[in-house]
């Protein structure tokens, strides 16, 4: 499997979440305020190992981050301005990623990080930037393991 098929198979997954608006396989010059909710994936560093028993099977594993852009920051907007909005969705994300094991390419997703099991994100944050403008969000780190020979 490669980044953009593991990308793609995200994006699937993430479309499907109720209040996601945007979740496309290649990323779009600039995001509307028709496309927010949106997110996009972006491939992590990566890691191949192989069978510790001489097998040709291999196993990838690369970090991706899912950046949910969810309201653009405008002059004037109060402080507290879509941040409920980006808490419901953040909750729905980390519920998400703890019950999917699989993704639609064949690809197996695992939480985990070093030797623990964990979803890592950042919390709300109010200084995504996608080109020029700014947008109140969230990040999500998930590992993705897949086996190749």
């Amino acid at each position: 499997m490669s980044p953009t098929t593991t990308i793609a198979a995200l994006q699937t997954l993430h479309a499907a979440v109720s209040g996601v608006t945007s979740a496309p396989a290649a990323y779009p010059p600039s995001l509307e305020a028709s496309e927010l909710p949106c997110v996009l994936v972006y491939a992590g560093p990566g890691l191949t190992r192989w069978d510790s028993h001489g097998g040709d099977l291999k196993r990838r594993e690369r970090t991706y981050v899912c950046r949910w852009y969810v309201r653009h920051l405008v002059s004037g907007m109060g402080i507290d301005e879509g941040m409920q909005d980006t808490l419901t969705l953040l909750e729905a994300a980390v519920a998400l990623y703890e019950e999917t094991d699989d993704l639609t390419n064949g690809a197996q997703i695992h939480l985990s990080d070093a030797d623990n099991q964990a979803i890592r994100d950042s919390g709300v944050r109010s200084d995504f930037q996608y080109g020029t403008e700014m947008y109140r969000g969230f990040e999500v780190q998930i590992s993705v393991w897949e086996w190749t020979s």
